[in-house]
């Protein structure tokens, strides 16, 4: 269908003639791999100013008319239905011209294109309240779309982001949690930091507890009096980029390079996660843990898979490499077949990792 307007100038007659194609939106997110929306990164309630540029529409009118156009959006969730929505003043289009939006944009009163009759659903208002208490939305799929109505005409354009929420960070091993009466004694100066979490990217941080420390002093304090060792570390197939050493799981042995663990010398560390918001990354603590290193002379020439099965087995009774235990003194020779197929390194510490966490049932045990 096509609309077609005369104007008469003196004995001219000059036809302009527009269609559903002239004037076009798209839209696209500006953080793409965003996991979670922060408080202080969207303003969901309509007033105030956005800190984070959550997504850019561009409208286009390509025609050489002028075009009285207007915005809808709509915002959804998708397990919830619809949060909000409104709609911009209309404005012109100028022959031939590109406008970019952002949400920055639509969410500031004082902007050109600020939304109009913006009105929060019921189930909109619950979210804005979670929001509020916790400064982060629940995890959904959350859906924008974009309407550009010109005349009789329409174009649409989405947006969806996942948000996934991660914050699950439990720490296994080695040691105990800090406020713990026990030392959190290991028997390796090459430990196996294990833990448990849906986030794909941490920090690690290991300190080193001083002799003249007084006793008082907070796990927070220790952390901060001696760091001998700080690393990034990116689980493989995470969803963004981030600069660190990639990890096949949730599973890092300290390594041979490192500075030097001592024997009889209380260790404290961290896992921090790093969780992609639509501002700035997100830190998640995990809680701090402490070891101490005992009796490490017959163990540090072992290989790191040595030691990750030294250190494995030793979850499931560390009773065997105490004094008088039947594995003291033990060095594993690295090979490890299953049905006569001699496994790999990978499938050895993932068999051993399922007994620790109980995935695999331990049915008989001998030391040969």
């Amino acid at each position: 269908m096509k609309l077609s307007c005369f104007l008469f100038l003196t004995t001219t007659l000059l036809p302009l003639v527009t269609s559903a194609q002239d004037v076009t939106i798209d839209a696209i997110p500006q953080t793409s791999d965003v996991q979670l929306f922060m408080l202080s990164d969207f303003n969901f309630s309509g007033r105030g100013t956005s800190a984070a540029e959550l997504f850019l529409i561009t409208m286009t009118n390509s025609s050489n008319a002028e075009q009285l156009c207007e915005l809808f959006i709509e915002i959804v969730a998708e397990s919830q239905g619809l949060l909000a929505s409104g709609n911009t003043k209309p404005f012109m289009l100028a022959p031939n011209e590109l406008i970019r939006v952002t949400n920055r944009d639509l969410f500031t009163k004082a902007q050109q294109f600020s939304l109009e009759n913006y009105q929060i659903a019921d189930v909109g208002n619950e979210l804005s309240s979670i929001l509020l208490a916790t400064g982060r939305l629940p995890a959904d799929i959350y859906i924008f779309r974009f309407q550009l109505k010109s005349g009789g005409f329409m174009d649409e354009a989405e947006i969806r982001f996942v948000l996934t929420n991660p914050t699950t960070l439990d720490l296994i091993s080695p040691g105990v949690i800090a406020t713990s009466e026990e030392d959190g004694v290991i028997y390796t100066p090459l430990p196996l930091f294990r833990w448990e979490s849906e986030i794909s990217a941490f920090r690690l941080m290991i300190a080193e507890q001083l002799p003249d420390a007084h006793d008082d002093l907070s796990p927070e304090e220790v952390m901060q009096q001696r760091v001998i060792y700080q690393q990034t570390l990116v689980v493989s197939g995470a969803p963004y980029e981030l600069a660190g050493q990639v990890i096949p799981s949730t599973l890092f042995q300290y390594p041979i390079d490192g500075r030097p663990l001592q024997e009889g010398v209380t260790y404290y560390w961290q896992i921090v996660g790093l969780v992609k918001s639509s501002g700035e990354w997100l830190e998640i603590a995990g809680e701090i843990w402490k070891f101490r290193i005992i009796g490490t002379g017959e163990t540090a020439v072992l290989t790191p898979l040595q030691q990750q099965i030294l250190n494995l087995v030793r979850e499931l009774d560390g009773s065997l490499f105490k004094p008088g235990g039947a594995l003291r003194g033990y060095i594993p020779t690295e090979l490890v077949s299953k049905n006569g197929v001699i496994l790999s390194e990978d499938a050895i510490i993932d068999a051993l990792s399922r007994l620790v966490d109980g995935e695999y049932e331990l049915l008989d045990a001998s030391v040969e």
